[in-house]
């Protein structure tokens, strides 16, 4: 799966010509695909439903984290 299509691998491993590749159907189409939940290792691609339930789960552990941090700074 290539997450950055725009890259140029030849830039990026050999340091050689232009980082961004010339725009082609091909890269805008993987570019404006779903992309990959690298975050907890999972690489399938994720549909705009699911991508919305992970961040709004994440979103609650947040508040909730956040909430146990200020009541054991408050205990101090």
């Amino acid at each position: 799966m290539i997450i950055f299509p725009e890259l140029s691998a030849d830039w990026l491993l050999l340091e050689k010509g232009e980082m961004l590749r010339k725009n082609n159907a091909k890269n805008i189409a993987l570019a404006s695909a779903p992309q990959a939940n690298a975050s907890n290792g999972d690489m399938s691609i994720q549909a705009p439903a699911e991508l919305l339930q992970l961040l709004t789960s994440q979103q609650d552990t947040i508040k909730i984290l956040s909430s146990t941090i200020e009541r054991l700074t408050l205990k101090q």
